[in-house]
């Protein structure tokens, strides 16, 4: 059985998410090994409870971005599925302030973030955001613009 394109948008969205965090914090909470390529200090994983192996890396430059769609589960008996629905229990109790920042040009992802408006608590109230011309890897096209966003929105929610 296959599942319907809202939630398929929905699984999307949360994997841009996390590849746009990710994108974001590594400057702050990684070191630059060659200009543009980042990794985790390995003190980062020490006394880590339930880490108790030698951090491998990697380097797959873009070859993530091709091998991504590929990830998505689409089919009911997916064992992904597990995975993505826990995700959004978490998601839904989420009450930290959660901003959308989508492109209103890609082709991926589009309206994903309707889902997360409606869905997080967190992001109810907050000042979403439509970057036009931005495509699904908006932080690489409009990287300071998105930049900009983020640290508007920061600005507006500090910590308590």
């Amino acid at each position: 059985m296959k599942r319907s394109r809202r939630d398929l948008v929905a699984t999307a969205s949360l994997g841009a998410i996390v590849l746009a965090f990710a994108t974001i914090a590594a400057p702050a909470q990684s070191e630059e090994i060659r200009p543009g390529v980042y990794r985790t200090p390995d003190d980062r994983f020490e006394n880590l409870p339930g880490f108790d192996f030698e951090p491998h890396y990697l380097e797959i430059g873009k070859a993530g971005a091709l091998i991504m769609p590929q990830r998505v589960p689409v089919f009911a008996d997916d064992p992904a599925n597990d995975a993505n629905r826990k995700a959004w229990e978490v998601f839904e109790r989420w009450e930290k302030p959660l901003l959308t920042a989508y492109g209103d040009s890609d082709p991926v992802s589009r309206g994903g973030e309707r889902q997360f408006q409606r869905r997080v608590p967190g992001a109810q109230g907050q000042p979403h955001v439509t970057v036009e011309g931005a495509g699904h890897f908006i932080q690489e096209s409009h990287g300071e613009e998105l930049a900009r966003i983020i640290n508007e929105f920061i600005a507006a929610n500090p910590l308590e």
